[in-house]
């Protein structure tokens, strides 16, 4: 019995195997890759989290010199009282999103709960950092 159920295995996993490559081949032959400015191949988002004093005095610099952008997500009620510096990473290019308001794990809230979090957060950062508007968001803790 133990060998019919490997075998049953087996089977299901190369059949799904099989499908995943047709699918995949389908869908590839109908699609084409945007082309993106300066007729890169592609693009890769720099991101990073929490709003920590070290993005400021360490990857920003590192940033700037490769000539490189980020997004940089803050958690709004933990910025303090001076958004100066943050504010002049999106005159630098770099962008600011949400990161909640207190970085709470979102599965743990009530969906009104989690609306008060976003909505909250997007509104205090547009409020310091008028220049740019707050669209994107990090959730925290992957969850």
């Amino acid at each position: 019995m133990a060998t019919a159920g490997k075998n049953s295995l087996f089977r299901l996993f190369s059949i799904s195997c099989l499908f995943f490559l047709c699918a995949g081949s389908a869908f590839a032959a109908g699609h084409t890759i945007a082309i993106w400015p300066d007729h890169k191949q592609g693009a890769v988002s720099l991101t990073f989290d929490d709003g920590m004093a070290s993005q400021l005095t360490l990857a920003v610099p590192a940033l700037q010199i490769r000539g490189m952008r980020a997004t940089f997500f803050l958690i709004a009620n933990k910025m303090g009282e001076d958004w100066t510096p943050w504010a002049n990473l999106v005159a630098m290019g770099h962008e600011v999103g949400s990161h909640t308001v207190s970085h709470p794990y979102l599965s743990t809230l009530s969906p009104a709960e989690i609306l008060t979090e976003l909505q909250e957060s997007q509104s205090i950062i547009n409020g310091q950092i008028t220049s740019q508007q707050a669209v994107t968001m990090a959730y925290p803790y992957g969850d």
